[in-house]
Formats: C-alpha cells, sequence, structure tokens
C-alpha cells in the first residue's frame, strides 16, 4: 500500500505546476502627453497674448479663445523645427474673465485662465449721503464722576 502512494504521488502532484513570470517583463509602450512651454495668458492694454513653444515636434498648434461659455474663436499653426513657436493673440475686454484652451494635433493639452484683479473698493466717510457707513466708536460719557 505505501508502494502505491508513493508511485500516485507524482502522478497526484503533477497538477499543481507553477506558473512562471519572466524576470524581466517586456517593455511597455508609453505615450507622455507634450509639454508646452509658455508663460500662460498676458494682458497687455487690451490684448490677450499666448506666446508658446513646442520643444519636440511638428505639427497643428490651435487655440480656442472663451468668455464664461461663449467660444470668442479659434486659431491654428504649423509648427516644426523651423517654427517652433507661436504667439496667438485676442482683443478683449479687460474687466472680463477668458480662458484659452491649447491643441497639439487636435487633443486638449492645456488650459489658461485670465481673472482681472478685483477692483479696490473706495472708503467713503461717514456722512448724511451715505447712513451706512461706519460710524466712528465714541466712549459713553460718565455722569456719576466725583471729581469735580
Amino acid at each position: 500500500m505505501r508502494k502505491l502512494a508513493v508511485l500516485m504521488l507524482p502522478l497526484l502532484l503533477s497538477g499543481c505546476t507553477f506558473i512562471s513570470f519572466p524576470i524581466v517583463p517586456d517593455p511597455v509602450q508609453a505615450t507622455f502627453p507634450v509639454l508646452p512651454k509658455t508663460d500662460g495668458l498676458v494682458l497687455q492694454d487690451t490684448t490677450l497674448f499666448l506666446k508658446v513653444s513646442i520643444p519636440s515636434g511638428e505639427g497643428y498648434l490651435g487655440v480656442i479663445w472663451y468668455q464664461q461659455d461663449k467660444e470668442l474663436g479659434r486659431e491654428s499653426v504649423y509648427i516644426d523645427a523651423q517654427v517652433p513657436e507661436v504667439t496667438f493673440k485676442k482683443t478683449v475686454d479687460p474687466k472680463l474673465s477668458y480662458r484659452a484652451i491649447l491643441l497639439y494635433q487636435q487633443k486638449i493639452i492645456r488650459q489658461y485662465e485670465y481673472t482681472p484683479p478685483p477692483a479696490p473698493k473706495p472708503e467713503t466717510p461717514p456722512s448724511e449721503e451715505n447712513p451706512e457707513a461706519p460710524k466712528p466708536a465714541v466712549p459713553p460719557e460718565d455722569n456719576n464722576d466725583p471729581t469735580p
């Protein structure tokens, strides 16, 4: 009986084989997004500038201009080794917010936003014209003061 168990043991254990993996896996091919070099949206007078360069590549570089949800326009330029940098311009109202979406080869790669600085609030002194303005605190008079 013991000899039969010893002879059957290799047959029974043959179903328990290890799955082997290679020690060094095959390289994974990954495509990384294109990283543009830019200073962002720059406002000069009433014109927004977006200066962009794509250091490694050639193809169509485009921008879509928005004010809130309203599309204001689109531009597209072909860039290559001879023309690696392009400047997009848009005349705008400096008091409003704008967005520019940058596309490379018809894929969105970056979004830029311009928000105007908040306007300073002028301080008005309290007067009869502006009764809601804060009034300076006046210390209460003490009528129980025994000193003359």
